[in-house]
């Protein structure tokens, strides 16, 4: 069954314009029913003024209630609609805010022909869980552990191991083609980079498709595809990523692993300073174009 009106009667949606007043507002509202974000209201309006960027606010009358940030990235499939920051005031839950505020931007998003829309919610977050799912994005895949890596500083540091190189074309590596083909989905979408690690041989030991991101959380390196033949290459592609994020002065490099997964990619991955940041599902939703 259809679910209710866009716009009740008590609130209203809409979106959040890249002004002073605006991000102080946008700020204080995020503090309040997140508290997810460590950026100044000066960052904050930043990332508003960024075209792939929307904030939906809710208000009611003086108030502003609820929030809901969504990002436009790249994917194989198409354009694809990041269902980011969903949060709504105290004394204000359970009116069905939420739902109106996913509604509006999944609404606009078809409008604008977007027809893949994704969301990350953590395992215990029932309310978001049950909005997602009201509005038809499902889990894709068993439970994932997210690991992020924090960025604390900008110098770089060598991580390959002897006589290994990075490359960025694929021609430059020898490697079958299945094992290629998940990285060169993502080889010409805007907003990702390929790096390929070739050993002292020239095959390819490993590699992984890079996103960049802003929001209003932070600024980083999302790992959307990973491959690799072993240990060695698992924790080069994790430092890979890392050294790219300081060289764009980014804040953090995330990814979501399976947790039935083999632990030794986590701990390849812990051992280059990565850490578990909790127990997350991916919620998706494909619409026919």
């Amino acid at each position: 069954m259809e679910p209710g009106p866009l716009e009740m009667k008590a609130w209203r949606i809409r979106r959040a314009c890249a002004s002073t007043e605006e991000a102080a507002r946008l700020k204080a509202l995020e503090a309040a029913a997140l508290g997810d974000s460590d950026l100044s209201a000066a960052e904050m309006r930043a990332v508003l003024a960024r075209p792939d960027q929307t904030v939906y606010l809710a208000e009611a009358g003086p108030e502003t209630v609820g929030l809901l940030a969504v990002f436009e990235t790249a994917a194989p499939a198409g354009r694809r609609l990041e269902l980011d920051m969903l949060g709504v005031a105290n004394g204000w839950r359970g009116r069905g805010i939420a739902s109106s505020l996913v509604h509006r931007a999944i609404a606009d998003g078809l409008e604008r022909g977007i027809r893949s829309f994704r969301a990350i919610v953590a395992v215990d977050n029932a309310a978001s869980l049950a909005v997602f799912r009201r509005w038809g994005l499902r889990a894709q895949g068993g439970v994932c552990d997210m690991l992020t890596y924090s960025i604390q500083g900008t110098v770089s540091q060598p991580y390959l191991p002897p006589e290994w190189r990075e490359v960025a074309s694929p021609e430059q590596a020898q490697a079958p083609s299945n094992w290629l083909e998940p990285l060169l989905a993502y080889r010409d979408l805007p907003g990702y980079c390929l790096v390929l690690l070739l050993d002292e041989l020239g095959r390819l030991a490993g590699g992984a498709a890079l996103l960049t991101v802003h929001t209003i959380a932070y600024s980083g390196i999302w790992i959307e595809e990973h491959q690799w033949r072993d240990r060695t290459a698992m924790r080069a592609v994790a430092r890979a990523a890392v050294e790219r994020a300081k060289s764009a002065a980014l804040d953090e490099v995330g990814l979501l692993l399976d947790s039935s997964a083999d632990n030794c990619v986590y701990w390849a991955f812990a051992g280059e300073g990565y850490q578990r940041a909790g127990r997350y599902h991916r919620l998706v939703r494909h619409d026919k174009a």
